[in-house]
C-alpha cells in the first residue's frame, strides 16, 4: 500500500466510494453493521454533493484512486442545531491502527475550528468498540451519554455511547 493521503471528496469519488462501501460491508468489525442494500452511484454522487453544498465536511483518506477511509462532519440543519457538528468515521481494515484514524479527525477538527459557528462535535460510537472509544478520549472527546441497547445485530443488543467535544 502506498502512503495514503487525506482530500476531500468531490463528485468523482462516487464510483470509488461505492467500491469502499462494499468492502466495509463486508467487515466483521464491532462498530459496523451490515446493510442488506447498498446505495447506487447517484445515491452516492448526491451524498457527495450535500456536503459540497455546505452541509458540513467530507474527507476521504485514498491510496491512488481507491478510499481506504472516509471522515465526516454533517452540521445541524435547523438553526439552533446548526452549531453541532456530527462526527462519523471508518477505515478498511487494512488501514486500522495506523493514525489514519488520529489523521482524519485531525483534519476534521481543523475544519470546524475555521467555521465560527461550529461549537460543538458530537458523535455515537458502538460499546463493543473500545478502541474507538479510546481513541476518541485520547482526542479530548468526553462521555455524555449511553442509549442502551440502541442498535440490534442479529440477537445481539448493542450499547451506543454518546461523545462530545467542544471547539
Amino acid at each position: 500500500m502506498n502512503k495514503p493521503k487525506i482530500r476531500a471528496s468531490n463528485l468523482d469519488d462516487a464510483e470509488a466510494l461505492h467500491a469502499y462501501l462494499e468492502i466495509l460491508n463486508e467487515d466483521d468489525h464491532p462498530g459496523l453493521l451490515r446493510r442488506s442494500e447498498l446505495p447506487s452511484i447517484e445515491q452516492e454522487r448526491a451524498f457527495i454533493q450535500r456536503y459540497l453544498d455546505g452541509g458540513g465536511h467530507l474527507l476521504f483518506l485514498v491510496d491512488g484512486e481507491r478510499i481506504l477511509g472516509c471522515g465526516e462532519l454533517t452540521l445541524g440543519k435547523a438553526p439552533y442545531r446548526n452549531h453541532c457538528a456530527t462526527l462519523g468515521i471508518n477505515l478498511v481494515r487494512e488501514a486500522r491502527g495506523q493514525r489514519h484514524g488520529t489523521a482524519i479527525i485531525a483534519a476534521l477538527h481543523e475544519w470546524a475550528r475555521a467555521h465560527p459557528d461550529v461549537d460543538r462535535i458530537q458523535l455515537e460510537v458502538f460499546s463493543t468498540n473500545p478502541n474507538a472509544v479510546k481513541l476518541y478520549e485520547r482526542l479530548g472527546y468526553v462521555r455524555e451519554g449511553r442509549r442502551q441497547g440502541a442498535i440490534k445485530r442479529g440477537d445481539e443488543f448493542i450499547d451506543m455511547i454518546q461523545m462530545v467535544l467542544l471547539v
